[in-house]
């Protein structure tokens, strides 16, 4: 887990990246190990982790589900979601995307100080605008310091990938010595 967390640290400390906001379901996976709702979240803004160069990180989650996150060793403190995509908040978008702004000015101030530089993987326009809008942040696609990381294998996800494979290669071997002509699909 520290590994994964650590990887994405070192890409946006060499892109001198201050922080990473992310929301992509797969990316807090990777960078934290810690998932809740993953399809419902790949349609919300109800979940989503920040992620500062140095200090703790904070994953920000759907209401009483801090009991998921609780015992992970990446994830330093777990707050409620302030969501305020048009799902959650209905009319109250724009006035939800400041608060949730605010937030973050919030922790960029506390966590980051003097660098502006801010990666975010996933957000809609009332996000961007809010920050943009409200504070001097330069806003960075975040994917490409995840996929970066991502791209570098630990040595317990080699025995992973590893493993994996057989698996897909025995399942595909018998599939090929038990086909017959005239079978179903699910025979």
């Amino acid at each position: 887990r520290m590994y994964r967390l650590n990887r994405v640290r070192e890409q946006l400390l060499q892109s001198d990246i201050g922080a990473c906001i992310l929301f992509d379901p797969i990316n807090i996976r990777y960078a934290t190990d810690t998932k809740n709702m993953s399809m419902f979240t790949m349609h919300t803004l109800a979940r989503y982790v920040f992620i500062p160069t140095k200090g703790p990180v904070i994953l920000f989650d759907y209401p009483k589900c801090e009991h998921l996150s609780k015992d992970i060793c990446t994830i330093d403190e777990t707050r409620e979601a302030v969501s305020w995509d048009f799902f959650s908040s209905g009319k109250n978008v724009e006035s939800n995307a400041k608060i949730w702004a605010a937030s973050i000015g919030d922790l960029m101030k506390t966590y980051v100080s003097d660098n502006k530089n801010l990666a975010i993987d996933v957000c809609d326009p009332a996000g961007i605008n809010s920050l943009k809008d409200n504070y001097d942040y330069k806003l960075f696609n975040a994917q490409k310091f995840l996929e970066t990381a991502r791209s570098i294998k630990s040595e317990d996800e080699i025995i992973c990938m590893k493993a994996s494979l057989k698996i897909a290669e025995k399942g595909v071997s018998l599939m090929f010595d038990k086909l017959q002509a005239n079978m179903t699909e699910e025979e």
